[in-house]
């Protein structure tokens, strides 16, 4: 399908998040933040995401925002660990003709280095894309970007963020990235979890063919 003024093709959007859902972001925060405390922290492996994090660890609110300045400032964005099976998936969306959209919440305008790091964790992940959008309300973002109606998948692994994104987008297009410390969150049998990124690989087969029947269908 290619557009009517430009003949630029016009293809169906995947958008994943960065950090938590390509990448280890909470388990490597969390060990940088015992070397700056140099004290022990309670196990990421116990952390329910609808716990407040800094809570959870037991860190006052001044002093977390802190430890994630220095956190960002120390370039530790550059080494956060990467979720390879999830990154196959990303990679998946683009060879099943998908635009790739990363989406993070990232403020890399109040932190210069931010942008670079990001970059250079993409390139160590060998993951190449189509736009990279950073935002608090990243979704509301994207929506205003594209038409709504060109995404078909979003992948975060916060259920705040999935609701965000289903207010927008209804509730069938974000999955969930299932990770030890959203295992409470269970938004129903019609919306999977993205384990390990195994479930996604014939979702998003089906959503792109779905997506181009649906464009064929409206335009003959």
């Amino acid at each position: 399908m290619k557009c009517t003024t430009c003949s630029r093709e016009i293809k169906p959007i995947a958008a994943f998040d960065i950090d938590g859902t390509l990448g280890d972001y909470h388990r490597h925060f969390v060990a940088f933040a015992e070397q700056y405390l140099q004290e022990s922290l309670p196990p990421i492996i116990k952390w329910e995401s609808n716990q407040e994090f800094s809570d959870y660890l037991g860190i006052e609110k001044d002093e977390y925002r802190r430890i994630k300045l220095a956190y960002r400032q120390g370039g530790l964005k550059r080494s956060m660990p990467i979720y390879w099976g999830m990154i196959e998936r990303a990679k998946q969306a683009q060879k099943d003709g998908c635009e790739l959209w990363l989406t993070t919440t990232r403020p890399w305008m109040s932190h210069n280095n931010l942008h670079p790091d990001t970059h250079f964790w993409l390139q160590q992940a060998r993951l190449t894309f189509d736009s990279l959008l950073y935002d608090e309300d990243k979704y509301q973002v994207l929506a205003k970007a594209v038409d709504p109606e060109r995404v078909i998948l979003i992948v975060d692994d916060l259920p705040e963020q999935w609701e965000a994104a289903a207010n927008i987008f209804g509730n069938v297009v974000p999955v969930i990235a299932a990770t030890t410390y959203n295992r409470w969150f269970h938004p129903g049998a019609v919306i999977p979890l993205a384990v390990n990124g195994a479930m996604l690989t014939p979702i998003i087969s089906m959503r792109v063919a779905d997506w181009h029947k649906a464009r064929n269908y409206v335009h003959v």
